[in-house]
């Protein structure tokens, strides 16, 4: 029984290595697939291992480099110094007028409902005031922020590298 606890715990240590010295390996080329998959143009966002975040437009990628027009000028990132890639996509305009409306009515309603007194002209107000001048104005304050929700649509940042 010692004997198979011992071999047991030896090999888990032995993995338990060899997973950790993997994972410090460099990436393979494949890794990169995703990148050169992107349509120039695109917007990317390049965080590198030391130094600021670097976003602009995918120009293209080589073997050795990472091509990003930021600020009127083409700039090469070598790949070997880059930790991460993420492109901006677009989403949907519904879900993001949704969003907001869910919030402004979430603002709103306690707003109404704490004003019911006010806005009624009543001393104590009854539950059933409050809480109909609460979904008014949480209706009211639903409408402002979906319009405005879908108007400024929305975008996701999705990541097509990543250092490990």
């Amino acid at each position: 029984m010692r004997g198979s606890v011992a071999l047991f715990l030896s090999v888990s240590a032995g993995l338990w290595a060899q997973t950790s010295f993997d994972a410090r390996l460099p990436e393979p080329a494949q890794s990169w697939r995703r990148v050169a998959a992107l349509s120039p143009g695109d917007v990317i966002s390049v965080v590198p291992k030391d130094g600021p975040v670097v976003e602009g437009r995918y120009q293209s990628i080589s073997p050795e480099s990472l091509m990003v027009e930021s600020k009127l000028q083409i700039r090469s990132l070598p790949l070997d110094s880059i930790k991460q890639v993420s492109v901006r996509r677009k989403a949907s305009r519904a879900k993001t007028a949704g969003i907001a409306a869910a919030v402004g009515f979430g603002v709103a309603f306690p707003i109404g409902a704490a004003s019911a007194g006010y806005l009624s002209d009543q001393n104590n107000p009854s539950f059933s005031t409050r809480a109909g001048t609460g979904v008014g104005m949480g209706l009211f304050g639903a409408a402002i922020a979906g319009g405005v929700g879908a108007l400024a649509g929305g975008s996701r940042l999705e990541t097509v590298y990543h250092y490990r």
